[in-house]
């Protein structure tokens, strides 16, 4: 089965390869994986706050973090005033 979505960088049959890795995945396997995809890009999402403002306390860069992942209005709900 030949996936409609491709990478730009990988040729089809590498891509079908490693989907079929995956779909050979026990679902706890699938859930590490993504739990781990996750903390890695919450960790380059504040990586790159930090960048941006570095004199930012370690509040701002949560703040800004919860609006990059949830948008403003759950920041606003969950942070208060800006």
């Amino acid at each position: 089965m030949i996936h409609e979505l491709h990478s730009a960088d990988t040729s089809p049959e590498q891509e079908e390869r490693y989907f079929e890795l995956l779909r050979r995945l026990t679902p706890a396997q699938r859930v590490k994986i993504a739990r781990a995809a996750t903390r890695q890009m919450r960790h380059m999402a504040k990586a790159g706050i930090k960048r941006r403002l570095p004199n930012a306390t370690e509040a701002q860069v949560r703040e800004e973090l919860i609006e990059l992942l949830y948008g403003p209005e759950a920041r606003q709900r969950l942070c208060g005033k800006r």
